[in-house]
């Protein structure tokens, strides 16, 4: 997936979720998360999807604790200069988590 400049490029790297961007190089998603204080413990980013005009949302899917394949979408930064914003789960029942 590519953003609408060619600014960021994301899908799989070494078996997980990972982007490149002109600014950072290439990243590990579920890393940056993790380092951005989000509680990942049994949750793994499989690949990305998805990547907006802007660059700054990403989609893909990944698993949830119990094994189940859930799609997520990560807004980077998000607004307010909240840090990251991770919603995962299907449209309906989604779960929020921001990091502040």
């Amino acid at each position: 997936a590519v953003s609408g400049d060619g600014m960021v490029i994301a899908g799989v790297g070494d078996g997980q979720a990972a982007f490149w961007s002109a600014g950072q190089g290439t990243q590990d998603l579920f890393s940056l998360l993790l380092d951005a204080g989000l509680p990942m413990t049994g949750w793994g980013l499989r690949d990305i999807t998805g990547v907006s005009e802007d660059g700054l949302t990403l989609v893909g899917n990944g698993l949830v604790p119990t094994g189940k394949e859930q799609g997520f979408v990560v807004r980077i930064p998000a607004p307010a200069g909240l840090g990251p914003m991770l919603v995962l789960g299907p449209i309906l029942g989604v779960r929020r988590r921001r990091v502040s």
